[in-house]
């Protein structure tokens, strides 16, 4: 449930409803650290990707919140209703792939700075490709999907947050494997090494 902004809402009704939410949250939260558990191996063998992963993650839910902040002022505002959440939903993801094309190119750039190897910056740069793309996406739809089930949309910041700590953890993990541990991403890799 929600709490409405009113003065007539007590305080406590209030903490319970932010409350169960943020606990929620940080249990949900454990679920990267469970994942980053399972993938030692591949992390250990390339401990560049945790010295990026913060970057990636923190891209992911910058990005999210970012959407879904301009999806709470669209409601908020009136702007965004049953008659228009498509025409914005497909506005935000027109910029998901702009923005992970421009995020991509940027971090590719911050890796080779740091004399990443080419291998190890493909997998960042898809990385955080995707990460920023789902999380834009995720962030557009997340606050209405709330609001159809009956929960404050507000909620939808917090919550992407967590949702991309977890999923670019996930999508890190699963791109580097695929770029550096499979066959494919190996002739990949190779073709296109400096």
């Amino acid at each position: 449930g929600s709490c409405p902004i009113e003065p007539n809402v007590s305080f406590r009704d209030a903490l319970r409803d932010r409350a169960y939410w943020l606990v929620g949250l940080l249990v949900l939260q454990s679920c990267s650290s469970f994942f980053l558990a399972r993938n030692e191996e591949l992390l250990q063998t390339y401990p560049t990707i945790i010295y990026f992963l913060t970057m990636l993650v923190g891209a992911g839910g910058n990005a999210g919140n970012q959407a879904s902040v301009r999806v709470i002022r669209g409601i908020a505002l009136g702007a965004v209703t049953d008659a228009t959440q498509r025409q914005f939903i497909n506005r935000e993801f027109k910029m998901a792939i702009c923005l992970s094309g421009i995020l991509s190119l940027a971090g590719f750039f911050r890796a080779l700075f740091f004399r990443t190897p080419f291998p190890e910056t493909l997998a960042i740069t898809s990385s955080l490709f995707m990460i920023v793309f789902s999380s834009v996406c995720l962030g557009a739809i997340l606050p209405i999907g709330l609001k159809k089930i009956g929960v404050d949309p507000a909620h939808s910041s917090t919550t992407i947050q967590v949702i991309m700590d977890i999923m670019g953890v996930v999508i890190t993990v699963l791109m580097s494997s695929i770029i550096l541990e499979s066959p494919f991403g190996r002739t990949l890799t190779s073709k296109f090494s400096f």
